[in-house]
């Protein structure tokens, strides 16, 4: 199995912040840690070459990138299409790196934005902690939750038909609201035939604007 100079050193960037993430800083600027990075991959059959192209890449490297070039494209087209191309394609244009197909998922804490600069809340309702779980991806997902794990707000955001698009619930249920780019201007579109689109309460402002609009659950 090959992988490119380019891909050490992403895996040593990876290691270098993973460390660091437990409080554990590391000079590497004299390069020990990619040399030894280097012999554990050649420990496990994995050779580190300057430059690897997609002709390179072992049985399991290139099953992996066609399957990626499969999930791309709708079963309808993949008779018409060459997967041996678009996985080819994919390769060279993420440099042999299939991060960007593999979701990962990071939990952080959210506090109101005055929290961290000391401003004061306007009401002690305000004071509220929610978990988000963070799925990032070809698809990014990002869900708030209760601090008794419920469900309060989700939203999708992916490209669809060549534009960025968010899809947003509300406690756990279906979508309620897309949202996508136009030419020069952003489309709501409520997940619903019915005119969901009211006027809001005043106490479900956090803008003030006659031109707020709610949309019924």
């Amino acid at each position: 199995m090959l992988v490119a100079k380019k891909a050490l050193k992403s895996i040593t960037e990876a290691f270098l912040k993973s460390v660091k993430d437990y409080g554990i800083e590391i000079n590497d600027e004299a390069g020990n840690v990619a040399d030894s990075l280097e012999e554990v991959l050649a420990e496990h059959g994995v050779l580190v070459e300057e430059e690897v192209s997609f002709n390179d890449l072992n049985n399991t490297q290139h099953a992996s990138w066609v399957k990626i070039a499969e999930s791309y494209v709708p079963d309808s087209d993949k008779a018409s299409l060459n997967m041996e191309t678009i996985a080819e394609h994919l390769f060279n244009k993420h440099e042999g790196n299939q991060s960007a197909f593999h979701g990962t998922n990071q939990q952080l804490t959210m506090v109101d934005w005055r929290t961290p600069e000391g401003s004061p809340l306007e009401s002690p309702t305000h004071n509220t902690t929610y978990d988000v779980i963070v799925q990032l991806g070809n698809q990014i997902g990002i869900d708030f939750l209760t601090d008794n794990d419920q469900p309060v707000m989700g939203v999708l955001i992916e490209v669809n038909h060549g534009v960025p698009c968010l899809h947003i619930d509300i406690d756990g249920s279906d979508t309620l609201m897309h949202i996508h780019k136009s030419k020069k201007s952003l489309v709501f579109t409520p997940d619903s035939k019915v005119n969901y689109f009211e006027q809001p309460d005043e106490d479900d402002l956090l803008y003030p604007s006659l031109n707020a609009q709610k949309v019924r659950a």
